[in-house]
């Protein structure tokens, strides 16, 4: 399929086109649900050093932590308590768009 495609496609464009048909097959919810179960302190956040050793280890097309860092970097806290730490509401947020927004337009409506 990708053959088809009328140009090269890069890594980000990859992964945006991915997380979109994500969303459209998951709900946010589950995808948190899945995120929380790296999240033993139910925090919010979750260990970016372990989750890219993980991500990076396990699964038959690992990822290599240049990708990694690429994708989720910018969703790792830089300062505070959370230093080191990857927001995975935020994460989601991303992929799938904010939806307490739209939640609260929906409860107002």
């Amino acid at each position: 399929m990708l053959s088809l495609m009328p140009y090269r496609l890069d890594f980000p464009a990859f992964l945006t086109y991915i997380t979109s048909q994500l969303s459209v097959l998951s709900h946010r919810d589950e995808l948190r649900e899945a995120l929380t179960a790296f999240d033993e302190k139910d925090s919010g956040f979750l260990d970016y050093n372990e989750f890219k050793r993980d991500l990076s280890q396990g699964g038959p097309k690992r990822l290599t932590g240049e990708q990694i860092d690429l994708v989720l970097s910018g969703f790792v806290e830089k300062v505070g308590k959370n230093k080191g730490r990857l927001s995975y509401d935020r994460l989601l947020d991303a992929m799938m768009g904010d939806q307490s927004n739209q939640n609260r337009k929906d409860r107002t409506s």
